[in-house]
């Protein structure tokens, strides 16, 4: 297992997040079972779905996190996606701690 800090710290040398995409994968990476948009929007206390959606949607891009399946929304009663933090493989340089 991964240790999260190395994970983060991985991405952090790829990327440059926004703040909100920092709460969203922070969240993510402590709470790694599935989620719908919805619940982490309140997970998360934000009112508006737009204050998750496209921060998800450029998680998605980035290779951070992926969608890894459907559910019927309990709220709206339409079929939802579920994200998770994407696996990662580690490399030499983690498992040696370097990272």
């Amino acid at each position: 297992m991964i240790h999260t800090n190395s994970i983060i710290a991985y991405y952090e040398g790829r990327f440059k997040f926004s703040k909100r995409e920092c709460e969203i994968l922070g969240y993510l990476l402590m709470n790694p079972q599935p989620i719908t948009d919805r619940k982490l929007k309140d997970a998360l206390r934000y009112v508006d779905m737009d204050s998750v959606r496209p921060r998800i949607t450029e998680l998605i891009k980035k290779g951070c996190i992926e969608q890894c399946g459907r559910v019927t929304c309990s709220l709206t009663g339409k079929s939802v996606r579920l994200i998770k933090v994407r696996a990662m493989q580690a490399t030499p340089q983690m498992e040696m701690g370097l990272m």
